[in-house]
């Protein structure tokens, strides 16, 4: 195993740790969007919520 494929493994190792981040962050905010959403329409600003 050469230095070239040290490198390689190392970055593949950081992309799929940067993809997963991403995932995750992406969750965060799907779930707190629809928390927020379900927060405006719960006092009544449906159109607000639909948004």
């Amino acid at each position: 195993m050469g230095l070239g494929d040290v490198t390689n493994s190392l970055l593949g190792k950081g992309e799929e740790l940067l993809d997963g981040g991403e995932k995750l962050l992406g969750e965060g905010i799907d779930y707190t969007t629809d928390k927020i959403g379900d927060g405006l329409d719960h006092v009544g600003a449906h159109k607000w919520a639909d948004v």
